[in-house]
């Protein structure tokens, strides 16, 4: 016995070696095989009491240790502690101290020691810190090691402690880490076989990953500990489990709703003003749970008017003086925000900075341990706020008088709010399948919580940190680094091109203007007042032919030219060729169609004067910019006009909700396009006149079997002329049917004889190559969506600027079939003079604006894509 425990001894201590050495060991879980109870001493009553504590943990029964002494009060201070009975565990701890101290028995006293501390603290009693202060003492002055002896089951009790004490701020010692003690503790309670005592310290550990914003690492150990206690259906263990679940969900910005089983949340809410005083703060300071509380006091304050208009002076003087935010991580970015936006409203902007900047860093960190795009998405969702007020106090109100250090530090922050998710795979850093996932929903099944089932609930929490498990192991550990811009850009602009870069914040906004002279930027109106006008404009397209409609048309396009481009005219006053980086409802306006202001009768649209093309970044634009550019190749795909006269069962399958009633066809849903068969032999005609080598597929040749075996990476120019869908817009097949998607897709052909369905997804996209000089996708909705990036992805033309293309023109809503033929018309002809794509299509539109057609026909469509 004595051999084989000094072997586990050998190995946790090579272990921890291993560790600090930062070398590979095998990891063995807790449920490695153990099948040498017999080789361990017979357990003792009071450790067959205290193995019943740990398993039922917040369910245990503490009456019986109420007025304990001697050894039965180290179980009612145990008991106290994994109830959260803190008066309970406080007063026993106290009483095993006295009585460990007179037995000589060293290690039981720092620990009650150190459990009198942390249920001090939590239960607002007495002084903390000295009780902790004073078993670190004895500790050290026992010269103690971590590890216990090799006969003493309860070893793990010391380190496991000591973390607790730690994490609480009670301690401050460089030498000690809640990662190291944890591991200790893991490793000693596993080589005495205390089971019941495992998941806790695996909770710890998760928490420990959760402050650092290390989220996969804290999925692992929340996953173990859950199937751990799922398995031995321990009550008070799932409860925990459940409420670190929902602190989980609750920093990746997702719902979650357990229906009462889980335990009320254990931090202690935040200090209240009397309490503040600058020891106090500086110790909040210090630690994840105070950062917490600390947060949530300044949010309330700043909520008071009449607090936020005097906050407490120590208060802002001793945030002014901490420098230190090495240690930051997981949900320390809220006091990052809040302390930031209080000394920014006090004046202090250059102290804001370093908050705001703090809780930048600490939001990347955590998003890039994040293991699937889905999951970044929603993480990011509330965090857009905290990069416009680091904005702020770069560039301000006064844009002008800024140097070219501030304008990159406010473009910076500009692209880390938009299009990451495609930054990622462009890099790389994804996996393609993980990008058109459907979106996850962590919201607990209320089905499973009715009267307050907790099996459900825990079974539905380990179901979803098991998907992320296996959806980590297809994820690089690493996003795209949020960093300064590639150079690529401005150095790469002609002097005729500019890149508009938006961001659009509630009060105010700003543009950036990326030229080969370097960087400007101008502030322009806020969402507030840009989102009405918006959507005021796109919703003049759809009345073209009414006389009124045409004037507010007019009168908007004009608005919208003067807050968007009109602050800017004076930088691009040269420029014929703008590269435009929407953001928000931006993404949806054609900036082609907003008009200059002028007296004369026709509205003097931007078309008229500039190229237009977009871009979902700058950041986007660089890697397509570094990007070789794709072979020359004198190969064309011209395809569509498919045969949709089939049952819509495959397309449905698609549908986030099926229509309450009815049976659909593919040809019902969609009307029928007569002119698509004339664009594509158009195109035919005058990509042929260029001696390309054209291949044509249409009706039911215009399959998916076809696409899925051909090797699209052959063609330098692919013409795809179908219907599409879209996630960000719902399909209206009737009066009493609408249909929401999961994805984008285009709607092809379907054989008999092949396994395809007809529909080419955006996940079956994403895993096909091309490096097509220009792909049209000459079909409804085609640039618009794939929530699962976010905004700024542009759906099936994204996907499509992924798979190794050049430029992608797609269309941002229905377009009649008759304008479409005759805007590809015209644009091919252009091309087939010479024009590069953006240059053709603005060559096409502009025709059309001459023959007065309306820019519901010819705005929808737009290039996106390197310059």
């Amino acid at each position: 016995m004595i051999e084989q425990k000094r072997a586990h001894r050998i190995l946790a201590a090579a272990a921890l070696l291993c560790m600090l050495a930062s070398c590979a060991i095998p990891q063995k879980t807790a449920d490695d095989d153990h099948d040498h109870d017999d080789d361990h001493a017979a357990a003792s009553p009071d450790l067959e009491l205290r193995d019943a504590i740990d398993h039922r943990g917040t369910a245990a029964d503490c009456a019986r240790y109420t007025d304990a002494t001697g050894s039965e009060a180290w179980l009612g201070a145990w008991c106290g502690l994994r109830t959260h009975d803190w008066p309970l565990a406080r007063r026993s701890a106290m009483v095993a101290r006295t009585h460990f101290e007179a037995a000589g028995e060293r290690r039981r006293h720092v620990e009650m020691s150190l459990v009198e501390a942390i249920a001090a603290r939590e239960a607002g009693e007495g002084d903390a810190r000295k009780a902790a202060e004073r078993a670190h003492r004895w500790w050290r002055e026992a010269k103690m090691p971590l590890h216990g002896d090799l006969s003493d089951r309860h070893a793990g009790d010391l380190p496991y402690l000591f973390a607790a004490a730690l994490e609480r701020g009670l301690l401050r010692d460089e030498t000690l880490s809640r990662r190291m003690l944890l591991d200790i503790a893991w490793g000693e309670y596993r080589s005495f076989r205390r089971r019941e005592a495992l998941p806790y310290v695996l909770r710890a550990r998760a928490q420990v990953a959760l402050d650092a914003g290390s989220i996969g690492e804290a999925i692992d150990h929340l996953e173990e500990a859950t199937r751990l206690d799922r398995r031995a259906e321990r009550a008070g263990g799932l409860r925990q489990d459940l409420a670190l679940f929902a602190q989980l969900a609750d920093l990746l910005g997702l719902g979650i709703n357990a229906g009462g089983v889980v335990d009320d949340a254990t931090d202690a809410a935040g200090p209240s003003l009397s309490e503040l005083d600058e020891k106090h703060i500086t110790r909040l300071l210090q630690t994840p749970a105070g950062r917490r509380a600390l947060a949530d006091t300044i949010a309330t304050l700043r909520s008071a008017p009449n607090l936020a208009i005097q906050p407490p002076p120590v208060l802002v003087r001793t945030l002014r003086a901490h420098t230190d935010f090495a240690g930051w991580g997981g949900d320390s970015w809220r006091l990052g925000y809040q302390g930031g936006q209080l000394l920014v409203e006090r004046g202090h902007t250059e102290d804001a900075r370093r908050y705001l900047d703090a809780a930048v860093r600490t939001i990347e960190r955590t998003r890039t341990s994040l293991p699937t795009p889905t999951l970044r998405q929603h993480f990011f969702a509330d965090k857009r706020k905290v990069y416009m007020a680091l904005v702020d106090t770069h560039v301000g109100l006064d844009t002008a008088n800024r140097v070219q250090a501030d304008y990159r530090a406010g473009l910076r922050l500009a692209n880390g709010l938009k299009a990451r998710g495609l930054l990622d795979l462009l890099d790389g850093r994804i996996d393609a399948t993980l990008a058109a996932e459907r979106e996850m929903d962590v919201a607990l099944d209320a089905d499973s919580l009715e009267a307050g089932s907790l099996n459900g609930a825990a079974d539905a929490a380990l179901s979803r940190l098991t998907r992320w498990q296996k959806a980590a192991e297809k994820t690089s550990p690493s996003a795209t680094p949020f960093g300064s811009l590639p150079s690529a850009v401005t150095s790469k602009l002609d002097r005729k091109t500019a890149v508009l870069e938006y961001l659009i914040m509630p009060r105010r906004s700003y543009v950036w203007v990326l030229t080969d002279d370097g960087i400007d930027m101008r502030r322009i109106a806020g969402r507030e007042e840009i989102e009405p006008l918006v959507d005021a404009f796109l919703g003049t397209f759809a009345h073209s032919d009414d006389p009124e409609a045409q004037k507010r048309h007019r009168k908007l396009a004009e608005r919208l030219y003067v807050e968007l481009v009109g602050p800017v005219e004076d930088v691009i006053k040269d420029v014929d060729r703008l590269v435009i980086a929407p953001d928000e409802k931006l993404y949806e306006l054609p900036f082609e169609a907003l008009a200059k202001p002028t007296s004369k009768a026709k509205p003097r649209y931007v078309v008229l004067d500039r190229t237009v093309s977009y871009t979902p970044s700058a950041a986007v634009l660089a890697r397509l910019i570094e990007r070789e550019a794709p072979p020359a190749s004198q190969r064309a795909l011209v395809l569509g006009a498919p045969d949709l006269d089939r049952p819509a069962i495959d397309l449905l399958a698609l549908a986030k909700d099926l229509p309450a009633s009815g049976m659909f066809t593919l040809s019902h849903m969609f009307p029928a396009l007569p002119g698509a068969r004339a664009e594509l032999d158009s195109v035919k005609k005058r990509l042929g006149a260029q001696s390309l080598d054209v291949d044509t597929l249409t009706g039911n040749k215009a399959a998916e079997s076809w696409l899925r075996q051909t090797d699209l990476a052959r063609y330098g120019l692919i013409h795809l002329a179908t219907h599409g869908v879209s996630d960000a817009r719902p399909l209206h097949i009737n009066q009493a049917a609408t249909l929401e998607f999961r994805q984008p897709a285009l709607l092809l052909s379907r054989t008999d004889d092949a396994p395809d369905d007809g529909v080419l997804t955006l996940a079956e996209l994403l895993a096909r190559k091309t490096s097509a000089h220009l792909v049209v996708l000459s079909g409804c909705t085609t640039g618009r969506g794939w929530r699962t990036l976010g905004e700024g992805a542009y759906g099936l033309a994204g996907a499509i600027l992924y798979t190794g293309s050049h430029n992608v023109i797609a269309s941002t809503w229905s377009v009649t079939d008759d304008g479409t033929t005759r805007l590809m018309s015209g644009m091919y002809k252009a091309i087939a003079a010479g024009e590069d794509p953006a240059a053709a299509l603005r060559k096409s539109q502009i025709e059309m604006v001459q023959r007065g057609t309306p820019p519901s026909n010819w705005a929808a469509f737009r290039l996106v894509g390197g310059v």
